[in-house]
């Protein structure tokens, strides 16, 4: 223990010179086997920098890829791949390997495991029909687990949750699942202002505009192919059992059931 006490501390101390020194961070370096920091800017190397090796947090570290082992108190990435051990944990896109903390994030993609009082994977995809190109698999053991794209896996906590949809176990307290024909409907069809409006009905007059190039004149654009046939896989009911005191799911063979539920 006192030996990762001095190690900290020689971190902590070559990290405040960086900061008084080069403004916080070495300029115009790509790589590193190692980084640490307190926040960003006020860490070894800059928020682009891919890590190689070790990251140690000493409070919240910003980087562009991390590989390997990400320890301390806040770690934030683009991707992640390799053991995540800090309180929180983020990777704004794929995460792949092991995550332990007490929030952990996989904002795209996971593949590996998350285990912590809070696990999310998919958050970034605010437009549902980006989801059906974007699955998850791995295992998600918490308190509240949560999956806002397709995810093929297990999911062990006290709430487990899927916005979208589950292929795989669920086992909890109360297990939720959507696996319903509206998953990826987009969640921004809404238009709340004027100029959202009149944005739509643009978009809409598009569909019927007049196609200069077609040698009949007068004759319309040929609609677009319908993704109905690109959707059918993602419609089909895919299999999940849950284990529980409640199981939500509504293709199950009930919408609601105690102790187990299904869909086939």
């Amino acid at each position: 223990m006192k030996y990762l006490l001095k190690f900290t501390g020689i971190c902590l101390a070559v990290v405040t010179g960086a900061q008084f020194c080069n403004g916080g961070a070495f300029e115009d370096v790509k790589s590193s086997p190692f980084d640490s920091g307190i926040y960003q800017p006020v860490q070894l190397f800059n928020d682009y920098t891919n890590i190689y090796g070790m990251r140690l947090s000493l409070f919240m570290t910003e980087n562009k890829d991390v590989y390997g082992l990400d320890a301390g108190f806040v770690s934030c990435a683009r991707n992640n791949y390799g053991i995540q051990a800090s309180l929180v944990n983020i990777a704004n896109k794929d995460n792949a390997g092991l995550t332990f903390g007490i929030f952990n994030s996989a904002g795209n993609r996971l593949f590996g495991g998350q285990v912590g009082l809070y696990n999310q994977s998919g958050m970034n995809f605010f437009d549902k029909t980006l989801r059906k190109d974007c699955t998850s698999r791995g295992v998600q053991i918490g308190w509240i687990n949560h999956v806002q794209a397709i995810f093929k896996g297990c999911q062990l906590g006290m709430a487990n949750i899927s916005d979208s949809y589950f292929s795989g176990v669920q086992i909890g307290f109360g297990n939720f699942v959507q696996n319903d024909d509206n998953s990826f409907e987009d969640y921004d069809t809404v238009a709340t202002t004027e100029a959202e409006i009149k944005a739509l009905e643009k978009a809409e007059a598009k569909k019927a505009d007049v196609n200069p190039l077609d040698k009949k004149a007068g004759e319309k654009k040929p609609e677009a192919k319908s993704t109905e046939e690109n959707k059918i896989e993602y419609v089909k009911t895919p299999f999940t059992f849950q284990l529980g005191f409640l199981n939500f799911n509504p293709k199950g063979f009930l919408p609601v059931f105690p102790i187990f539920n299904f869909s086939w």
